[in-house]
Parts: structure tokens; C-alpha cells; sequence
């Protein structure tokens, strides 16, 4: 770490510091020491690493404001945590209201609690917008949702609202306009962007709510990636749908899937 190069091989992250949590997207990384502490590398634009307007990014750079968090999720050009007492806290850009905290001012170099008197267990940030799971289990969502990824008939909030759907949630990821999550139970639900067949309901129109995904699988964990979404179900099967033009489902195919399609394991 520490320099600009490109590399193949893996090269430890400058600082010698010890990490329990990662969450890394398009142009840099975020992470949570053992002790809770936030620190975040690559990209400085737009105040996403979190450390005031004069961090490098080419080393970890300590989050401002002295917060240790339980939970956090780097986005696109900004990033959201979770607090150790439930409180949620972003960073970033702000031009659609990402930081959460009511305004629309242009960037957020260091953290700022997000509005609203909910608390969160965790959260998960996307292109340009959050959700994360208050202590009831309903999802809450802020930020840019012109292709749905709110969850609700919103195209913009500059602070956190329910999505429409009422069920209750043990996990959540934002994909870069798609999100999905898990409803207690393993049922996956998916909303936003759909024109690849992301949100997995054998459709390819945009869903404004969180609808359920195609078939009767129930899963332990799920991810939102940029065009498609992957899955494990409760056998611990993994699957795939959504756009598969380099082969990102692992199905076997390059054809896209818009549907769970299970993925093809190649023998050694």
C-alpha cells in the first residue's frame, strides 16, 4: 500500500492495522479496526474518505470525529456506518442527499449523523443512495432514487424513509441502483433498476417497491452488485440473475438470467 501502482498480487494495506470489517467499491475502501475505529483509502473526491478535506487516500486515512462503529458500507463517492449505540452517520457526496442528514450541500468531508430519531443495526450504501435495517427490522432508505432504489414512490430524500413494503429485515445491500435484502424467514426481495433482470422477479421492469424474487428458494445471504445479484440459500447453493454478458453469473452461459439460476461448479 501507500503508492499509486497497480498490482496482481496482494500487497498488505500501509499502517500494519488489523481489520474485522471491509466494504470496498468503485474508486476506494473503508474499513472498521478491531476497536471499532473507521478508516477509509483510495479516492478523496467528494469527501468519501470521511478524514476532512486533506487526506491523500493512497494510506488509510482515520474517519474524523473520533466515532467507533459496529457496522459500514462504502458507496459511490460516499459512505455510510453505523455507531455503536445504533446511530447511523454518512459521508461524502451530498448532491442527492446521500449524507442523510437533510441537505443537499454538496459534499460531507467528515461524518454527519443521519436525520431522524431511528437507529439502525446495520447499513449498506449504493450509487447514490443508502438503506439499512432499523432495530425493528424495517428497511429505511435515503439518497437518489430516480430508478426505484429507495424502495418506495420517492426520487429523491434527503433523509431516511420506509420503504413500502412493511415486512421486517436480518439483511440488506445496495447494488449500484438496485437493492436487495432478506425478509426474516430467508425470503429475498429486490426493488430498483431492472433492466438486466436484477431484481429477479422474471421481469425487466423497474420496480418503485421491493418485490419478491422469483421461486420459493429461501437464503442466508445476498448481494446487489452493479447488474446482477448473487445468493446463497439456506443449502448453501449459490445463485445468480440479472445481466451475464462476461460470464458474471457463473451459470455456465453468457446469457443473462432473470430468475435465481443456480451456478455451475467446474470440476478441478
Amino acid at each position: 500500500g501507500g503508492t499509486a501502482r497497480q498490482s496482481r498480487e496482494p500487497v498488505a494495506v500501509a499502517g500494519d492495522l488489523r481489520f474485522r470489517l471491509l466494504s470496498a467499491t468503485d474508486e476506494g475502501t473503508c474499513g472498521l479496526t478491531q476497536d471499532g475505529r473507521a478508516y477509509c483509502w483510495g479516492s478523496a473526491s467528494g469527501g468519501r474518505l470521511g478524514a476532512g478535506d486533506t487526506a491523500t487516500g493512497r494510506t488509510p486515512a482515520a474517519v474524523a470525529g473520533g466515532l467507533t462503529f459496529s457496522d459500514i458500507g462504502a458507496g459511490y463517492a460516499h459512505t455510510c456506518a453505523v455507531e455503536a449505540s445504533g446511530r447511523a452517520y454518512c459521508w461524502g457526496m451530498n448532491n442527492a442527499g446521500q449524507v442523510g442528514d437533510g441537505t443537499e450541500e454538496p459534499q460531507r468531508a467528515t461524518p454527519k449523523e443521519v436525520a431522524g430519531p431511528g437507529r439502525y443495526r446495520s447499513v449498506t450504501s449504493g450509487g447514490g443512495y443508502n438503506c439499512g435495517i432499523l432495530t425493528d427490522g424495517r428497511l429505511a432508505c435515503w439518497g437518489y432514487g430516480g430508478a426505484g432504489e429507495l424502495g418506495s414512490a420517492a426520487t429523491m430524500a434527503r433523509e431516511p424513509g420506509h420503504v413500502s413494503y412493511q415486512g421486517t429485515f436480518t439483511l440488506v445491500d445496495a447494488g449500484y441502483q438496485h437493492g436487495c435484502g432478506l425478509e426474516t424467514g430467508g425470503v429475498a426481495w429486490c426493488w430498483g433498476e431492472n433492466g438486466a433482470g436484477q431484481v429477479g422477479d422474471s421481469s425487466r421492469v423497474t420496480r418503485r417497491e421491493p418485490t419478491k424474487v422469483r421461486g420459493q428458494l429461501r437464503f442466508r445471504a445476498i448481494s446487489a452488485g452493479e447488474f446482477h445479484t448473487c445468493a446463497i440459500a439456506e443449502d448453501a447453493a449459490a445463485y445468480c440473475w440479472g445481466r451475464n454478458d462476461r460470464g458474471a453469473l457463473g451459470i455456465g452461459t453468457t446469457l443473462p438470467a432473470v430468475v435465481p439460476t443456480a451456478v455451475r461448479m467446474t470440476s478441478q
